[in-house]
């Protein structure tokens, strides 16, 4: 039986905490500093940062491809679709991830939100020193 990756998401109902921060900064601990393969599911839409920053990247990196292949993959998805959009890439590419790590959206309004957070292994709620964030968070994790 092939590993099943461990799934991590980094979510609250609150936008501005750094959920894409600690997405990007996470990954790339685990994959450049630990060797792990990572792969990352950027579930924002529609304003997708981290496939908006790769694709920065690729600008910059287009005349290298050693430095492409070393990239972890990005895949742009929604709250909805998250799960299932990973084991498409995943399959039709052939990969095995160890860990595949989820930016999810600041609400929890976004249809699949909570189907998507049920499938995780792990999930990280981001605070900020302020009440209503505080409140907020609390609630999300309740």
């Amino acid at each position: 039986m092939e590993k099943e990756p461990l799934f991590i998401a980094f979510a609250s109902q609150k936008g501005g905490v750094g959920k894409t921060a600690f997405t990007v900064l996470t990954a790339g601990i685990l994959h450049y500093r630990r060797g792990y393969n990572i792969a990352v599911v950027d579930c924002d839409s529609p304003q997708h940062s981290i496939g908006l920053m790769r694709d920065r990247d690729m600008e910059c990196v287009k005349e290298n491809d050693s430095l492409k292949v070393a990239l972890y993959p990005i895949i742009k998805s929604d709250p909805e679709h998250a799960v299932e959009d990973f084991y498409h890439y995943a399959r039709e590419r052939d990969m095995v991830f160890d860990i595949v790590l989820f930016d999810l959206p600041g609400t929890l309004r976004s249809i699949g939100v909570i189907q998507t957070v049920a499938s995780m292994h792990h999930i990280f709620i981001p605070l900020k020193a302020d009440n209503v964030v505080m409140q907020s968070s609390l609630q999300f994790a309740t």
